[in-house]
């Protein structure tokens, strides 16, 4: 069947269906829009700046591919394990107020850009015949911006002295 269903509060998708959330429109502060994430195929969601679905607004839309690639509109690129074996934490920070977005998987930084409109929800849609992916845990809550850290050697004098790290290892 052609359609989303839920059984025991997981969500899973396949082609035909589209599931937006039924948010209000935020049009400042930070926001942490999370989820468990399996892909069994491939699978795809955005988010939107209007909240209305006849005119969505797309801020930006992400792709995990059926070979364990992933990519989204300002071409970020990230790898996952595809076929249903493991779920992935994905969350997505979005700071309104300075125009920032980060999405982390699994505590990876795979990608950043700069957020262009308000708030207006996340749709999850099967982009292709192929796409089955199930959700699980959505929430969205009030949040702050991730520090990413760069671990490496921050001792000068050491042989392995790494200038970029600010996290020493």
């Amino acid at each position: 069947a052609d359609a989303a269903s839920v059984a025991d509060g997981v969500m899973t998708i396949v082609s035909g269906a589209d599931v937006v959330t039924t948010l209000p429109v935020f049009d400042s502060g930070v926001f942490e829009v999370s989820f468990d994430m399996n892909v069994a195929t491939s699978a795809y969601f955005n988010f939107g700046n209007s909240g209305n679905t006849a005119d969505w607004q797309w801020e930006n839309q992400f792709y995990f591919n059926a070979d364990g690639t992933g990519s989204d509109d300002f071409g970020n690129t990230w790898t996952f394990v595809p076929g249903g074996f493991a779920d992935m934490s994905v969350s997505t920070f979005i700071d309104l107020d300075n125009g920032a977005a980060v999405l982390v998987i699994d505590g990876e930084w795979v990608a950043e850009w700069a957020w262009t409109g308000a708030l207006g929800g996340t749709n999850f849609f099967p982009a292709t015949m192929d796409d089955a992916f199930t959700i699980d845990n959505f929430s969205m809550c009030e949040s702050e911006m991730p520090v990413q850290t760069i671990s490496g050697c921050t001792d000068a004098a050491a042989c392995n002295y790494d200038a970029s790290a600010d996290e020493d290892d």
